[in-house]
């Protein structure tokens, strides 16, 4: 939910066009909740793969394509997802194209999300306010950090959604385990309307939400790859 939440809302109030990926690797259910079950599996990065990387068939094999905000579904051979989606990444944000990876609860081990992080890309990777799948997820941005250096992850926002109100000592633990390896870290506050899991529009969100969306975009654009691609 989260994941999808900004990218509709960056395509709607600030008119980005948004890919989301789904990096999780237990495979995940974003596509098939945000817009219905996309199947075949690993097809979707293969076609792509063999067209090019065109832009005008990327729009065909992406759910969502008229909304301003794709997604891109969990991979049925993630390794192989993998070795594509550094190219997908660069593709699109060269085009004004903003990314955002649901790194899930799990983000240690998925190959898509190691993937992203190498790229010369802004990105927005979404993690839960958990104690066990968030300082998962810290400790690998760090070794991350370690292996590639501190160059790759500046473009990086990390946000942390509080999906069950958890402890804010999770979120200054994640902050203090990232602080100077990443762009930004924002807190995405508990929102009972979201927590429903019904159908909303980002000009319904609570004060508290918009505000920290806000404070997202305004983190996202001091990103060094921010300012090296279009506006739009």
């Amino acid at each position: 939910t989260t994941a999808f939440l900004l990218g509709l809302t960056l395509a709607e109030e600030y008119q980005r066009k948004v890919l989301i990926v789904d990096a999780a690797p237990a495979g995940g259910d974003l596509a098939a909740r945000a817009f219905g079950s996309v199947g075949g599996g690993g097809q979707q990065w293969h076609t792509w793969a063999r067209q090019g990387f065109n832009l005008s068939a990327l729009r065909w094999q992406l759910a969502g394509k008229d909304w301003g905000a794709a997604v891109l579904g969990a991979d049925g051979q993630p390794q192989d997802g993998a070795q594509l989606l550094g190219t997908m990444i660069e593709s699109v944000t060269g085009k004004g194209w903003i990314v955002v990876v649901d790194a899930g609860s799990s983000a240690v081990g998925s190959p898509l999300l190691a993937a992203a992080l190498e790229t010369d890309a802004a990105l927005v990777v979404t993690i839960p306010q958990r104690a066990e799948g968030a300082n998962r997820a810290r400790v690998f941005l760090s070794r991350f950090v370690r292996r590639f250096g501190p160059k790759a992850p500046k473009d990086v926002v990390v946000v942390v959604a509080d999906q069950d109100r958890g402890p804010a000592s999770v979120f200054r633990a994640i902050s203090n385990g990232l602080l100077g390896k990443v762009s930004s870290i924002v807190r995405l506050p508990n929102d009972p309307d979201l927590a429903t899991g019904l159908e909303f529009s980002p000009s319904d969100l609570h004060e508290r939400t918009t505000t920290a969306l806000v404070s997202l975009v305004d983190a996202l654009s001091a990103t060094k790859a921010a300012s090296r691609r279009p506006a739009r």
